[in-house]
């Protein structure tokens, strides 16, 4: 798009940190570059060309392939970490579909890179654009929260309760890891019941899924809020057939071939029980496997029909805020952001809502009506946004220390959870250091950082479970502390509705 901010951004890290640490031979000499890097620079010049920004010229420098694979991996980052001082940010600019397929170069160069590697032997992490989501069923073992993981294997049965944590992390299929991911988000969110009656599932990407592939997916559902990918109807399929009826079976088109489907109201019932919660560009994810599974509803029921069942499911979004003007679902949407310096604004929402946010966020001002800001969206929905804790200081209830809370959106912290692999060994990455900003779900999630933020995340995430809707969500605060105990219901008596 002409006069994306973005376009100018990328051009300028590009030249700090790839053309001015590469070897410059002088205009007369012309350097080969391998087809990998042709092919990309070819496809980053086409996307600066139709922004209207000079185009990248490396002709004549012998360029590291290991910086440009830094680059590539960094985009995200530098949007992120850059969008607060770029002018006249709108969406139209981060939702750029010039923008979108730069990702798609970015992260199709880094799948190849790595192919390449592997094939000469080289120790890399194995990159890929072919995925489909790792599935966890969550055993709670104690009202502590201890919890086991269980592959899921079995769709989940149309009868109570059942929550899908969807998570942005990545990580090999392993119980531990899986584990490990889901107390470190989660928090917690679920302490103080076993949770018998709920069945729980925790849904995240493999290890070989790259952060530029997410950064793309996230972009295109917020353009093209009606899309979804294989994956996200392999999931459907797969996790919520039961939910459609019984026994059903499907071609290799993804259309039901036989099986036998339900009354009409048992259908719509039965759509009550599945909540979902997502984590930021998982929150996306599971928009898009909705859209696939509405897609499947519409085979066997009127539209009519299954415009009410997909009003009976929940989805739960934490640092992503409504994809559609009327979702299809009942949406209710978290975010948490600093009040006390304006110049640290929650990047993310920043950069892909940049017109909503201004209006959504909290001040010190609002603070002065209520501990918590809710504003109404036309559909219904709620967006609920707390300021982020001043202490960055996670305590046990032993009062030992935790974990000092970081927000780290770059690609080195999320590449992997496998310790034994280089990437995950580096120090020494700038892109590592501290920062904070309310985008990490901890700020709501643990208990002991801030009783606004967590009360009102616990209040609302717990009450959806119990199966309330409406006002009923922000009734009967989650905490023993009685000067919080009302938090929740005055924010919502102070609720704002959203500007058209």
């Amino acid at each position: 798009m002409l006069n994306n901010p973005f376009a100018k951004l990328f051009y300028d890290k590009f030249q700090e940190e790839v053309l001015n640490q590469s070897t410059f031979y002088g205009d007369k000499e012309t350097i080969t570059h391998g087809p990998l890097e042709n092919k990309f620079i070819e496809r980053f010049n086409l996307f600066l060309k139709r922004c209207g920004q000079k185009t990248i010229d490396i002709s004549h420098h012998c360029i590291s392939d290991k910086k440009l694979a830094r680059f590539c991996s960094s985009l995200r980052f530098y949007m992120i970490r850059n969008v607060q001082n770029l002018p006249d940010i709108t969406s139209e600019f981060s939702r750029d579909k010039d923008l979108i397929s730069l990702f798609d170069s970015s992260a199709q160069y880094l799948i190849n890179r790595s192919r390449q590697y592997r094939l000469r032997g080289k120790r890399t992490q194995q990159l890929s654009d072919i995925y489909d989501y790792t599935v966890w069923k969550v055993k709670f073992q104690d009202d502590r929260g201890s919890t086991q993981m269980i592959p899921a294997k079995i769709p989940a049965k149309p009868t109570g309760t059942a929550l899908f944590v969807f998570d942005p992390n990545r990580c090999p299929q392993n119980e531990a890891l899986a584990d490990k991911v889901f107390h470190h988000d989660m928090q917690d969110a679920f302490s103080g019941s076993r949770h018998e009656e709920m069945k729980t599932f925790f849904v995240h990407m493999p290890s070989s899924y790259p952060e530029e592939i997410a950064a793309a997916n996230v972009l295109t559902t917020i353009r093209y809020p009606d899309e979804y990918t294989e994956a996200d109807m392999t999931f459907a399929r797969e996790q919520w057939s039961n939910y459609l009826g019984r026994n059903l079976k499907y071609n290799e088109d993804n259309e039901i071939i036989s099986g036998y489907r339900y009354e009409d109201n048992d259908f719509v019932e039965a759509m009550k029980g599945l909540k979902i919660f997502g984590y930021c560009a998982a929150a996306a994810d599971a928009h898009r496997c909705l859209k696939a599974f509405k897609n499947l509803a519409e085979q066997i029921y009127e539209p009519e029909v299954v415009s009410r069942a997909m009003k009976n499911v929940t989805l739960m979004a934490y640092a992503l805020m409504p994809l559609e003007e009327k979702t299809d679902y009942q949406g209710i949407y978290f975010m948490s952001n600093d009040i006390n310096d304006l110049s640290n604004p929650e990047h993310v929402m920043m950069t892909n809502f940049p017109e909503l946010y201004p209006q959504i966020r909290i001040s010190k001002a609002d603070l002065q009506i209520a501990d918590s800001k809710i504003t109404e969206t036309a559909a219904g929905d709620f967006i609920i946004v707390s300021p982020m804790p001043e202490s960055s200081i996670q305590m046990d209830k032993n009062g030992r220390l935790v974990d000092k809370l970081k927000d780290k959106n770059s690609r080195p912290a999320r590449l992997t959870l496998d310790m034994s692999l280089p990437a995950a060994k580096s120090a020494a990455n700038p892109r590592k250091k501290e920062w904070r900003d309310g985008h990490r779900l901890q700020n709501s999630t643990s208990a002991n950082l801030g009783s606004v933020n967590h009360i009102m995340f616990k209040t609302v995430f717990n009450n959806v479970l119990a199966g309330k809707t409406g006002a009923d969500i922000f009734g009967k605060a989650a905490t023993g502390n009685p000067n919080y105990i009302l938090t929740p219901a005055i924010a919502y008596a102070h609720r704002r509705k959203l500007k058209e």
